[in-house]
């Protein structure tokens, strides 16, 4: 009996947190779901963990790869091979609570035009899932029924843990790209994507506990997660600018009228040079002055770029600095410099109080 719901585990040396993971799918209340690992040649003790677990449920399909194509790659991968009328990502590090599963598939089964269902996620970090920082929602694109204002409303403000829903697997497939290994953030790229061909809908619950990093990496690292087969020279292509110009194609591809796709592009365009604007702005402003940078325009920055689906846990000044607005905007190809304006815009903002 082909299951109803297909989960895709790509991953690649993942034994300290790959029990952890798979042991929270295996205690769902929904057991109809077909678990499909992909390994990229692990060379840790991540194939030895996978055999055990799939020697004792026969849901559990374990796949080994000689090499390690990268994230993105695995990922499609085991998008192909899924069965199921929806799709779920798993990651090795991430936990899902016993109801995620049952609780997302009654919302996609009582409306057959949502595309996408996910829950409330719970930032924790440290491996420690008390240690929540912030909770991601997607209050702001649920109920939106038009497509342009949907898409509009996921540019804005769609967290990125969205690519950790449950997906109809056809909508993949058949309205996104999967994801681009030729340019940053392509999960971006497919979940907006997906949002011009489907509502969203959510549990509004914290279901799902995602693992978040206290310092982002920068391009190098990221794209040696990703694609790490790729030359150094393709490496460093404007990653904005391909990101905004992959928006735009995937407005192309849609079946929204000629004037919807018109006026959305037009929007698009307008959403990026706002944004690129703030980020040049911030850039060359903290170039110059750093940590002397006027308190009221750090303020303003980070009003311009609050996210509603970001709901902070904890006073801003205990926040790692990956969940603070201005580190999204600082140069990441210095960490060391990055993290030092960092440490001393948060100094300046958040003021110790005695």
């Amino acid at each position: 009996m082909t299951p109803l719901v297909s989960i895709g585990m790509p991953i690649y040396n993942a034994e300290r947190t790959l029990r952890r993971a798979v042991q929270s799918l295996l205690a769902q209340d929904y057991w109809h779901f077909e678990l499909i690992i992909s390994d990229n040649g692990s060379t840790d003790g991540t194939e030895h963990i996978c055999r055990g677990f799939a020697g004792h449920d026969h849901r559990i399909r374990y796949v080994r790869h000689d090499t390690n194509r990268g994230a993105h790659w695995n990922f499609n991968y085991s998008v192909g091979l899924a069965t199921g009328k929806y799709f779920m990502r798993m990651s090795h590090d991430d936990v899902r609570a016993p109801a995620y599963l049952s609780r997302c598939i009654a919302l996609l089964e009582a409306h057959p035009r949502a595309v996408l269902c996910h829950s409330y996620t719970a930032a924790f970090y440290d491996d420690d899932l008390t240690n929540v920082a912030c909770v991601l929602t997607h209050d702001t694109v649920v109920d939106v029924t038009n497509p342009r204002k949907r898409f509009m409303c996921a540019l804005k403000h769609l967290p990125a843990s969205a690519i950790d829903g449950v997906f109809r697997t056809e909508a993949l497939r058949t309205k996104t790209r999967l994801l681009d290994e030729s340019y940053f953030s392509s999960d971006i790229v497919l979940t907006h994507e997906v949002a011009l061909h489907g509502e969203f809908v959510q549990v509004p619950e914290i279901l799902f506990w995602r693992s978040g990093k206290n310092i982002l990496p920068g391009p190098k690292d990221t794209l040696a997660t990703y694609t790490p087969h790729l030359k150094p020279t393709v490496r460093f292509t404007l990653p904005f600018l391909a990101l905004a110009l992959h928006h735009l194609q995937s407005i192309r591809r849609s079946s929204l009228p000629l004037l919807d796709k018109a006026l959305l592009v037009l929007q698009v365009i307008g959403h990026e040079c706002r944004i690129g604007v703030i980020k040049v702005g911030f850039r060359s402003v903290t170039a110059v002055l750093g940590d002397r940078s006027p308190r009221w325009f750090l303020r303003a920055v980070i009003a311009m770029s609050r996210n509603p689906n970001i709901r902070l846990a904890r006073p801003p000044q205990d926040l790692p600095p990956s969940v603070h607005p201005t580190w999204q905007l600082l140069n990441h190809r210095d960490q060391e410099r990055a993290l030092h304006l960092q440490n001393s815009l948060n100094a300046k903002l958040y003021p110790s109080r005695t």
